[in-house]
């Protein structure tokens, strides 16, 4: 059995009461981090400070359930592969890895949260990721590119026979 519990804080003004401190840009990214709870069968509880977005969690819970995701289209990573990728794109083209967030055009700090000196190695490439991870679910959703999507995994539903309110016709609940 897999379980998923998902809580999320955004309340800047009553956090800023709790924290006693002011609610900056890239400390609001950090309040935006939600936690992910796994439960696997036969497996030791831990705790994987792993970055993901919600578009990891579909290949993720596929892979726990012994699905093979080669003929899915997907766009995020399995949080427990080795290629996970763990760079996490915003709507707004921000982004937040393990050891820096990108804000409002500034790069940050995880662990001071304050502004960086030197730009990370790895910057331009993490940026040009997200920026292309955004473009590719633009023309997805805005082109309704799903439409075009055709696996041989998925029955088409004829909609006449289905209620949408209560499920499939002739088992509506009294």
């Amino acid at each position: 059995m897999v379980t998923i519990t998902v809580s999320q804080k955004n309340h800047n003004k009553a956090m800023e009461k709790l924290l006693g401190e002011d609610i900056t840009p890239a400390k609001f990214t950090d309040l935006n981090r939600t936690g992910l709870w796994l439960k696997i069968p036969g497996k030791e509880g831990t705790v994987d400070k792993t970055y993901a977005g919600q578009v990891d969690v579909m290949p993720t819970i596929l892979h726990l359930m012994g699905i093979d995701t080669k003929n899915y289209l997907m766009m995020g990573t399995d949080l427990l592969s080795k290629d996970h990728n763990d760079t996490v794109p915003f709507r707004n083209g921000d982004f937040i890895t393990k050891d820096y967030k990108y804000v409002n055009g500034r790069i940050y700090d995880n662990k001071t949260n304050e502004p960086v000196t030197k730009t990370p190695k790895d910057f331009e490439k993490r940026k040009q990721q997200a920026e292309k991870d955004l473009e590719m679910s633009d023309n997805v959703l805005n082109g309704d590119l799903f439409r075009f999507y055709k696996n041989p995994d998925f029955d088409k539903i004829n909609p006449s026979k289905y209620e949408y309110k209560t499920g499939p016709k002739g088992q509506e609940k009294n």
